[in-house]
Formats: structure tokens, sequence, C-alpha cells
């Protein structure tokens, strides 16, 4: 009889320890779910960032050619032509990334098989 209290005692402390791993479990995924929502709302907001700083970029380029063409300023009052362009490059890389992102979830295409086609690709040209 007292081998079968043992039992009993062992197997109720293996169940508290798997009740124990589920509770766990289950907060940590609440953690990572809590986090992967932070990420994704701070990714927004990068994006409305960068998208309102090309905006007020493309302003600022208007008003500079504006002044040139009927104030006759010899030149722009804020040279921001450069990192306008390259802010607009960003977004539209951003947004074509997003795209084939997209396309390839639709197709369900795993990443580690379009990541394997350009290196075929590359690699074919290579040989040739």
């Amino acid at each position: 009889m007292n081998e079968i209290e043992e039992m009993k005692r062992e197997m109720r402390s293996i169940r508290r320890s798997l009740d124990n791993c589920y509770v766990e479990n289950n907060s940590l995924r609440a953690l990572v779910e809590a986090q992967h929502l932070k990420i994704c709302e701070l990714v927004g907001d990068v994006d409305l960032t960068q998208r309102g700083l090309g905006i007020a970029f493309l302003r600022v380029r208007d008003i500079e050619r504006w002044g040139e063409r009927e104030l006759g300023f010899p030149h722009p009052l804020f040279p921001l032509e450069q990192r306008a362009d390259e802010l607009l490059a960003r977004i539209r890389a951003r947004r074509q990334e997003n795209q084939e992102n997209e396309e390839a979830e639709e197709n369900d295409v795993p990443q580690n098989e379009r990541a394997e086609e350009p290196a075929v690709e590359a690699a074919s040209e290579l040989e040739n």
C-alpha cells in the first residue's frame, strides 16, 4: 500500500508540474503576442513617419522650385532634394518588399524556397 501511495504522490507532482508548464507556456505566449503587437504598431508608425517625411520633403522641394522660379532665388534655401530622393527610394523599396511578401503569402511559397531561387539563378549565370 505504501508503494501505491508513493506512486499516487509522484503522479500528482507530475500532474502539477505539467499544469505549471501549461500555465507558464500560456503566459509566455501572451507576452510574445503582446510584444508582437507592439512591434507591429512601431513598424506601422515607422511607415507613417517615413510617408509623412516624404510628403514634407516633396512640399519643401516644391517651395524651393517656386522660390527659384518666381522669386529668383539662386539656390534652394534648404537643399533637401537628395534626402527626399533617398527617403522616397526607401519607401518604394519597402512597399515593393511588402507587395512581394503579400504575393508570396497568397501563393503559399515558403521563405526558404524564395530565398534559394535568386541564388540558383546567380549560380547558373556564373556557370554560363
